[in-house]
């Protein structure tokens, strides 16, 4: 059986496949296009998206700009590592701040909670108290 691949497809003198767009082509013909590249995009290592990168005669300038890239990447990472440390250390010290205040207001409200009942427990003896004296002062009116 014949499969469509064309002529077309294969490699020009200079070793170049055809700029043909992919959606025009048959699904065999997308595959036997693929198998062709294959072999040539395992071997290649393509720079960055930059267009001059792409002729060879520009390889230094294109190693230097991607080098130098490289460098402003680093820079500004290092500087966001920086500021995230910074910032990581202040949330370290605000979370101990916090938890040595919830720490002295724990022993506070404990403190409070102490005083709350010594004062309940004198407002009932106060109150006993009030109902024996105004008891008492009844007993005397009437016996009097």
């Amino acid at each position: 059986m014949h499969y469509p691949f064309p002529s077309s497809l294969h490699r020009d003198s200079n070793n170049r496949l055809p700029l043909t767009p992919t959606f025009l082509l048959h699904p065999l013909q997308r595959f036997y296009l693929l198998l062709l590249l294959l072999p040539s995009s395992l071997s290649t290592v393509y720079p960055f998206e930059n267009p001059f990168c792409l002729d060879p005669s520009n390889s230094v300038l294109c190693l230097q700009a991607t080098v130098e890239l490289a460098n402003k990447d680093k820079v500004h990472l290092e500087s966001c590592i920086e500021d995230l440390t910074a910032a990581h250390r202040q949330v370290v010290r605000d979370r101990d701040d916090l938890s040595s205040r919830n720490t002295g207001l724990r022993d506070r409200i404990t403190e409070l909670e102490g005083e709350t009942k010594q004062l309940d427990n004198e407002v009932k003896r106060n109150a006993e108290s009030l109902r024996v004296g105004i008891f008492r002062l009844t007993l005397f009116r009437f016996t009097c």
